[in-house]
């Protein structure tokens, strides 16, 4: 019995250092008053909600008036409707029930957890955001070109695929990385490659002027996804004839790049009738990223995230479409070696 009483007394005092360590910390999940579908924050010396009548809200609206970014948006929009909606146990619940968070300015881009600010004398914490930068001014325009890749990776993650040890910078597209990391990149490169496709007066050109290396990057983006451009191996940022291993491919970013942009357009609209309630939540249109997104959910937690895993998990989730997807995967990777 004294036994029982020692452990109802740890419990109480677990839960009342809980509640003092929060008093004093004074943090609150934010609740982010909006009139739009979204809500914005800026990074400049400090961070700050940018308030409904500001200037930023008609520029950002712009960008999502392009049909691919608004389909993506809306594809989140929809995917964390449905997290919510089915129950699914997520860490990011209290920002998926709540309109998405886009941060500009100095930040540096990238899916962003815990961020902290301070509004209306409250210290508020959001546990989820997408940083965006563009630095101050904002440059709408390289925002433009970063949304779509951007949108890929906080899709990503609410379907709980990270990479187990992300790296800053990341890789350049050709650059051969972990499987894991070369996962992550790729899919955000395939949705900037699909975006690319619609948008040529965004493509650089190297016959008007010398290209950095971001431009060079986003051109052989555009320019080489589509084709599996990235199978062949790359020394000093150009192409040789010798063809990637299979276990280079798998870590090479651009070549996982290639097999998304082909998914995304080449797979049925069909699924199973007992995903039914998952699939309730998107439109018509939205089917084929919303099957992508319910494949990565079902990778297996347990181990690394990589291409090779995704297609396990794809064929496991549409059996029906096991061949199409495998022949999908040796065509762009290349059958493994025996």
């Amino acid at each position: 019995m004294r036994k029982y009483r020692d452990i109802i007394t740890i419990i109480c005092i677990l839960v009342i250092c809980a509640v003092i360590a929060n008093s004093l910390l004074g943090c609150q999940s934010a609740v982010l008053q909006s009139d739009y579908d979204y809500t914005l924050l800026l990074q400049s010396d400090d961070l700050t909600v940018v308030a409904g009548d500001d200037p930023l809200y008609d520029a950002f609206d712009s960008i999502l008036a392009d049909p691919f970014i608004r389909e993506l948006f809306d594809l989140y929009t929809a995917t964390a409707k449905g997290i919510i909606i089915d129950g699914i146990p997520s860490r990011y619940g209290d920002s998926l029930s709540r309109k998405p968070v886009f941060v500009l300015g100095t930040i540096e881009p990238g899916v962003r957890r815990n961020l902290i600010l301070h509004h209306e004398g409250k210290r508020l914490q959001v546990d989820l955001a997408l940083a965006l930068g563009g630095g101050t001014p904002v440059d709408f325009d390289q925002i433009t070109i970063r949304m779509p890749a951007a949108l890929g990776e906080l899709m990503m993650t609410v379907m709980g695929v990270e990479p187990i040890r992300g790296e800053e910078p990341y890789p350049a597209i050709f650059e051969v990385t972990s499987p894991d990391q070369a996962l992550w990149i790729g899919f955000g490169a395939a949705l900037e490659a699909h975006f690319g496709r619609h948008q040529l007066d965004l493509w650089p050109n190297p016959a008007e002027t010398a290209l950095d290396d971001t431009a060079n990057e986003r051109l052989l983006r555009y320019r080489e996804i589509p084709l599996n451009g990235f199978r062949t191996q790359y020394r000093n940022a150009e192409p040789e004839n010798t063809p990637r291993s299979y276990q280079q491919a798998l870590g090479t970013p651009g070549v996982v790049a290639t097999f998304f942009y082909r998914l995304w357009t080449d797979i049925s609209s069909t699924y199973k009738q007992s995903d039914m309630l998952w699939f309730a939540n998107y439109d018509a249109s939205q089917i084929r990223g919303a099957k992508i997104l319910l494949a990565m959910r079902h990778m297996p937690r347990r181990s690394t995230p990589t291409l090779e895993t995704f297609v396990q998990s794809y064929c496991e989730t549409y059996p029906t479409e096991c061949t199409q997807v495998k022949a999908l995967f040796n065509d762009v990777v290349g059958a493994p070696a025996h």
